[in-house]
């Protein structure tokens, strides 16, 4: 049974986004598919500080990337939904690479608190390098690597 349709207006992108005025490049979400599809949708208006005079230039390829990252948000907010995560069982290892750079404060605190619910005791999270667990939550063990630095949920691993 396909899911319903959630839609996110000007207000609740807002609510969704940490991006502001300039910077926020999408009015309007629609998540078709709970994390798998988005509609992103931005009314262009003149006058816009990042918009030609000349209807017919192309708006510049990294403010496209942009809102399709501002847009993707919208999957990632089930992170944020503690029955969302817990369904989806219990992991060893999560990659969670700038994600969650996209969320406000709050938001991104009760995320970290659904991942690191959903780890196996010793279980690990690779966050981007943009990100630092440390100055989100005290919960996790901080682990070094010669390439990468990690985030351990204490306690014993499965094997014991």
């Amino acid at each position: 049974m396909p899911s319903e349709i959630r839609s996110y207006d000007a207000v609740a992108v807002q609510r969704l986004l940490a991006h502001r005025h300039p910077f926020l490049l999408v009015d309007k979400i629609d998540v078709v598919e709970a994390g798998r599809r988005v509609i992103g949708i931005k009314r262009l208006t003149a006058g816009e500080w990042w918009s030609s005079p000349t209807p017919a230039t192309p708006i510049a390829f990294p403010l496209v990337v942009e809102a399709l990252a501002q847009t993707g948000a919208a999957l990632l907010i089930d992170l944020v939904d503690t029955a969302s995560v817990a369904a989806q069982g219990h992991f060893d290892v999560i990659f969670c690479r700038n994600v969650l750079i996209y969320f406000d404060d709050s938001s991104r605190l009760l995320a970290v608190n659904n991942l690191f619910d959903s780890l196996h005791p010793g279980g690990y999270i690779c966050l981007g390098h943009t990100e630092s667990m440390t100055r989100i939550s005290k919960r996790f063990d901080l682990r070094r690597f010669e390439d990468a630095i990690v985030y351990q949920r204490p306690g014993r691993n499965r094997d014991g």
